[in-house]
């Protein structure tokens, strides 16, 4: 964002939730700064929540995300950028902490059927997302949905990029989650866990599945 909106340096803000904190420390660590996270509060009939925000003032690093297509107000001017191979799957890991999603049906953790993944966006970003996932043998399907004009005022199509079978889920999983190192959300990397658990240890009694999957997976690897 740029202060003012005049010839002030610009800002880079970064806001999570409490539980969330470590990634805005870890950040902080990676770019040298001292600069320290400071604690709002938000309240709502139900619940009070803490968000930490860390700002750093810096022309260099607003211009540099720019490159990327990071600029203010950027929820309806984001457009993909496609980076070299060895980034991508950070790339998709970052997309998907924020606008991705795990869900369990019935709470069944021990039933790879029962789990949910999908990413949502804009159709136009969701469509690039899927072209490049296939160059990965991953393949997903896009659905689209209605969303109320009010939040949608460039009128762009939205909707959810959803991985259908247990075999896709696995390898996606898998691919988003290599050479992780230590940004990540740790409550969503949980469940991924999960999900590898209930085919790799075969709670649900699906070695058959595991079985054509792992094969997939090292068939794809070792091309």
């Amino acid at each position: 964002t740029h202060r003012n909106y005049g010839n002030a340096q610009s800002i880079m803000r970064l806001s999570l939730k409490s539980e969330d904190k470590y990634i805005l420390d870890v950040f902080n660590f990676y770019l040298n700064s001292e600069k320290p996270l400071y604690k709002s509060q938000r309240q709502n009939s139900n619940y009070t929540s803490y968000i930490y925000t860390l700002e750093i003032v810096s022309d260099k690093i607003a211009h540099d995300l720019e490159k990327y297509n990071i600029v203010p107000y950027k929820t309806y001017k984001y457009e993909m950028v496609e980076l070299k191979n060895e980034f991508m799957s950070h790339y998709f890991r970052g997309y998907f902490d924020g606008d991705g999603s795990i869900s369990i049906r019935n709470n069944k953790i021990h039933s790879p059927s029962q789990y949910n993944i999908n990413i949502c966006g804009f159709i136009h970003n969701l469509e690039k997302m899927k072209k490049y996932l296939e160059t990965q043998n991953i393949k997903s399907t896009i659905i689209i949905k209605n969303r109320p004009s009010k939040k949608n005022k460039y009128d762009l199509l939205f909707g959810n990029l959803v991985f259908c079978s247990i075999n896709e889920k696995y390898k996606f999983l898998k691919y988003i989650y290599q050479n992780k190192q230590d940004i990540y959300l740790h409550r969503k990397e949980y469940k991924a866990n999960c999900f590898f658990n209930a085919i790799e240890q075969n709670y649900s009694n699906r070695q058959k599945i595991y079985t054509n999957i792992t094969n997939a997976v090292l068939n794809e690897t070792n091309k």
